[in-house]
């Protein structure tokens, strides 16, 4: 399914999904962005474990050990754009490119980023969804008590 910048970003805006029972992973390597997310995740509604890893490095290592233990892969990943080491999108690109990792139910940017062309870049790569930081407690909750499961987002179908 073709879709516009807009289409995407539009889309990218309402209610997201999540599938399977894995936890939530999120790659951000701000401490405090981190904090304030885990603050708000654990008020919300979704009832799922919360995995913080500070780089794209520490996620592919993470979804590694994961397959290699034979645990359920993550059924969310928030992932922010600027980060040193591997940014957000080389860590969505190699989450993309390898077969292991082609099920992942959802890889979702969750960035401070606006830029048009960073956007653009998340859809080229893949990504479920792009997703502007909140600026408020409120937009958190409602953005974690609007995940419910689901097998299709934004036009990608997604294992079962």
């Amino acid at each position: 399914m073709s879709m516009s910048l807009t289409q995407f970003a539009r889309a990218s805006s309402s209610p997201l999904r999540v599938s399977g029972s894995g936890p939530v992973v999120m790659v951000d390597d701000n401490p405090i962005d981190a904090e304030v997310l885990g603050f708000f995740f654990e008020r919300s509604r979704l009832v799922r474990e919360l995995i913080h890893v500070d780089s794209g490095r520490a996620l592919l290592a993470l979804l590694d050990a994961r397959s290699g233990l034979g645990l359920e892969p993550p059924a969310l990943v928030l992932m922010d754009i600027n980060m040193p080491g591997m940014t957000g999108h080389e860590a969505l690109a190699a989450v993309r490119e390898d077969p292991a990792y082609q099920a992942l139910p959802v890889i979702l940017m969750l960035t401070s980023s606006k830029r048009r062309d960073d956007v653009e870049q998340a859809r080229q790569l893949g990504a479920d969804g792009y997703v502007t930081k909140p600026m408020n407690g409120a937009d958190y909750q409602a953005f974690f008590n609007g995940l419910v499961p689901a097998q299709y987002y934004l036009g990608r179908r997604k294992a079962s």
